[in-house]
């Protein structure tokens, strides 16, 4: 009885201090969402990326030897033909050219780990090409595409059987890395506390995600009326360390608003970098493409057994930590809903008085 008893009376002071705690949340008061709380947010955030040190950047390019060798690259986007079947003995040699280019001119090599992590690859890949006595042109290809891009993550990187004599008409992610983030998928409206964030209408209230920052999950969004709210979006793991921005926050009089989308890429991204290092700017959609490791490919070269080409970018941007991951992009300052372009605009309208100057 005693026992009995004492489960009841503590589970009595559960129920009260449960009712005590949703009491103080629903008289706690709630930040009005409006331009200038999205524009203090998104300062926030700019002020917290620590870009990457000169020593820092210098250590992340250092190793380079001095007596390296220009050996088996006989073409520069040769007319090499493009064959069907190779030879065991001619992969072998042109898996060994392909290795040399990238140690002489791929400028992210040291980056993704240099010779500590590319020569053990490229002895794979040779195990896997001395396991026949020829190839077709189509599988070798794939064989050390897909080695090679398990290590080498640059959607800029361009390497296929097909000639690479016009960039534009090549589909780019039939032999890249494929995006890999997954876009806005909910529009659920949430209201941020100083405990969690919670929704009255579907009676949802997240405190607490259990591996995650909760603020990295739940994000201020836009809908297609131009509303502010805050939403879940899906997130991944940005583990890539450019300075290619300012590492201070620039002031600007006017307020700069660019919209993006997983089809900004590249010199896009570079732009979207840009304007975060504006202290008066807002960036408003969904993540970039993801390309922005390695610049656009400025080296076209032919495999000369194979007459297989490949591409790549002499440069390569060190990001900060958690501000860019290829293949993710960047996130926005503000996720648009439905359509993008529409959310923003209606956004701009909704709040058009502040974006009115004398």
């Amino acid at each position: 009885m005693y026992k009995r008893q004492t489960s009841l009376i503590f589970i009595s002071i559960i129920f009260i201090v449960a009712l005590l705690t949703a009491c103080e949340r629903r008289n706690e008061a709630i930040p009005t969402l409006s331009v200038q709380y999205a524009l203090d947010e998104a300062l926030a955030r700019r002020e917290n990326i620590v870009r990457p040190g000169d020593d820092e950047i210098v250590a992340a390019i250092r190793g380079r030897s001095e007596d390296w060798r220009w050996e088996g690259i006989a073409n520069v986007f040769s007319e090499t033909p493009l064959l069907d079947v190779i030879s065991t003995e001619d992969a072998l040699y042109d898996a060994q050219t392909l290795l040399v280019a990238l140690r002489q001119m791929y400028a992210p090599y040291i980056y993704f780990g240099g010779d500590d992590v590319f020569i053990p690859l490229f002895d794979e890949i040779k195990a896997i090409l001395s396991s026949r006595d020829y190839w077709d042109t189509m599988d070798f290809s794939i064989v050390v595409r897909d080695k090679l891009f398990s290590v080498a993550v640059d959607n800029h990187f361009l390497f296929a059987p097909q000639l690479i004599e016009d960039i534009v008409d090549l589909n780019y992610l039939a032999y890249v890395t494929a995006v890999t983030a997954t876009f806005f998928t909910s529009d659920v409206p949430f209201i941020r506390t100083s405990n969690g964030f919670s929704n009255n209408e579907k009676n949802m209230y997240v405190s607490e995600i259990a591996g995650h920052n909760k603020y990295d999950v739940f994000r201020l969004a836009v809908d297609e009326y131009g509303t502010l709210f805050y939403a879940p979006v899906p997130f991944g793991l940005n583990h890539f360390v450019s300075f290619n921005a300012p590492g201070e926050i620039i002031q600007r009089e006017q307020l700069l608003i660019l919209l993006t989308d997983r089809f900004t890429g590249s010199s896009g991204e570079f732009f979207t970098d840009l304007a975060f290092s504006l202290g008066n700017s807002l960036v408003i959609g969904q993540n970039t493409g993801g390309f922005l490791i390695g610049t656009a490919p400025s080296v076209l070269m032919t495999l000369p057994r194979s007459g297989v080409q490949f591409g790549f970018g002499e440069a390569v941007f060190i990001h900060p930590q958690g501000h860019f991951a290829e293949g993710f992009g960047f996130a926005p300052d503000i996720w648009a809903t439905g359509d993008a372009l529409e959310s923003a605009l209606n956004f701009i309208s909704h709040y058009q008085a502040i974006f009115q100057y004398p």
